[in-house]
């Protein structure tokens, strides 16, 4: 975040204190076309946090220990 901090104040209308600036916001389709994935995008994670834990929960390993392949799952 830091990187962006001080790529930002370097922009000709860079104001302090006005990260984004309100002119740099889309109100239009694209703008809630991104949100929506970003809804499902989080909606996808929070499905695939909940995987790991049940299958964690079920073999007694974590999602790293599984990663080698040489163990079974049953």
């Amino acid at each position: 975040m830091e990187v962006f901090g001080i790529l930002n104040s370097r922009r000709p209308d860079y104001q302090p204190g006005n990260f984004l600036g309100s002119a740099q916001w889309e109100t239009g389709a694209s703008w809630d076309d991104f949100q929506v994935r970003e809804l499902n995008n989080g909606r996808l994670a929070m499905f695939a946090s909940i995987g790991m834990l049940t299958h964690s929960s079920i073999t007694g390993k974590g999602p790293l220990e599984l990663l080698d392949g040489s163990s079974s799952v049953f």
